[in-house]
């Protein structure tokens, strides 16, 4: 019993996981030691309510916290809550890490990536807010882990798991709708392509289950209709909508004296609670529509200024802004990971090029980086298109899946560590293997490179 036990233990610490949750552990816990307390911003007030408002907040994050105050009492369940996230984004390093493991073979690309991913200031400071950010990146770590585990073998369960942890994202963050459409899609194509029975019935129950995320989304939506008289995951959506209009300027020449007096007489934020107690929700996102219609290219070039602005802009966001005075603990998560929106417009650009490239030279469709960029697009056009400001908030959710194509790409093209479809295909396009590259399924492709070894053994023995 004692040997077994001291066996363990040597692998444990042997394990390059343990030093990295070590590290990791070590460095959050520094920073939660000078900042205890939870913090509470203007959005922590509409999640922190026994009566929420359903048609401002999506039901997970209220019912989470509603669930802490019934166990821990009104004096500590808000530090529970706090005490809850930062276990789960400290657990979320494991999953990132095993997720890395699997798209490389060198060792240390999953340590840097996670000691990276669990050490960022950018990342883990919101563990300390009442707000959904920290799930939310927690949720992102899951799903990329299940998509990778996916890719590398198909398993039912985790097919059903990635549709069950989109559609929980969604009820936590709406902003995260962008989740089913693309697992759609992935379902779509990996079912009409794939011809392995087996194989073929797992993409199924992937794309039956997010058919049915789907629909208990459109039906929440319904529900909310029927309650509040908008069709729409919350009423945010129609807010910001107002809320850019009016930062636009393009409502000016719009021909309603009286509505636009009543913009010009508030701010951005508050005009469209003054619209709709006045007119209701109805006539003032008609009317919102019907000014953006009539100034498209005001608001188009409004659109690119906001592209074009943000292109200089960290992808870093802080609100507890220092640990001490000395140290700006934004310019430190941008010392650890520089990046800023103009690098990420660059790494989608060549992403794309490079997807379109292995899609016409091989019909080859490399589902790691098409996964990770399509993620990072929809995020990045959701925050700038569909929301008014605070884009880096909005963006947080993206830097777990940058690391990951990051760690991925060094992997490809620095370490020349060979993909599914490079240890397959010769420099001239192979129709029959292309098709199962297609699927990017591991025991299909095992398969089909054993057969090869072996025509090749037996074509030198005839020689």
């Amino acid at each position: 019993m004692l040997e077994k036990l001291l066996s363990v233990m040597k692998r444990v610490f042997r394990s390059s996981l343990f030093w990295v949750l070590i590290i990791c552990g070590c460095v959050q816990f520094f920073f939660y030691h000078h900042y205890s307390a939870p913090i509470m911003t203007t959005d922590s007030y509409s999640y922190d309510k026994i009566d929420y408002d359903k048609s401002f907040r999506t039901p997970a994050y209220p019912t989470f916290i509603k669930i802490m105050r019934k166990i821990s009492g009104e004096e500590s369940y808000l530090k529970n809550v706090i005490r809850v996230q930062k276990v789960a984004y400290f657990v979320s390093v494991i999953f990132f890490y095993l997720a890395i493991e699997k798209i490389t073979k060198k060792r240390a690309i999953p340590i840097i990536a996670s000691l990276l991913y669990g050490c960022l200031p950018s990342l883990f400071c919101w563990n300390l807010f009442i707000l959904t950010e920290s799930f939310a990146i927690v949720f992102t770590v899951l799903i990329a882990y299940l998509t990778i585990s996916y890719l590398v073998k198909p398993n039912a369960v985790f097919a059903i798991a990635i549709s069950i942890l989109s559609f929980l994202a969604i009820m936590l963050r709406p902003a995260m709708i962008f989740l089913l459409p693309i697992f759609l899609v992935f379902w779509i194509i990996k079912t009409l392509v794939t011809k392995e029975k087996t194989i073929k019935t797992k993409h199924k129950y992937g794309l039956i289950s997010c058919i049915l995320a789907i629909a208990l989304v459109i039906g929440y939506c319904f529900s909310i209709q029927n309650r509040f008289g908008f069709f729409g995951v919350s009423f945010v959506s129609d807010l910001n909508k107002t809320w850019m209009m009016v930062d636009s300027g393009v409502y000016a020449n719009f021909p309603d004296a009286e509505k636009i007096k009543i913009i010009e007489s508030h701010a951005n934020f508050d005009s469209y609670f003054v619209l709709t107690e006045k007119y209701g929700h109805e006539e003032t996102m008609r009317f919102v529509n019907e000014t953006i219609t009539q100034n498209k290219r005001g608001y188009a070039k409004y659109l690119a200024e906001k592209v074009v602005h943000n292109s200089d802009k960290t992808i870093h966001a802080i609100y507890a802004a220092k640990l001490f005075e000395e140290i700006d603990l934004a310019t430190f998560s941008g010392m650890m990971l520089p990046i800023n929106f103009g690098i990420v417009y660059l790494v989608l650009l060549v992403g794309f090029i490079y997807i379109f490239y292995s899609l016409l030279r091989y019909r080859v469709i490399d589902w790691m980086i098409t996964f990770a960029l399509a993620f990072i697009f929809s995020n990045l056009f959701l925050s700038i298109f569909m929301a008014p400001n605070e884009l880096q908030r909005l963006f947080i959710v993206s830097i777990p899946l940058i690391i990951v194509l990051a760690s991925y790409w060094v992997s490809r093209f620095v370490f020349k560590v060979k993909g599914f479809e490079e240890q397959i295909l010769s420099r001239k396009p192979d129709k029959r293997l292309s098709l199962l590259i297609w699927t990017l399924d591991h025991d299909e492709i095992c398969k089909v490179m054993k057969k090869k070894k072996t025509a090749i053994k037996r074509r030198r023995n005839v020689k």
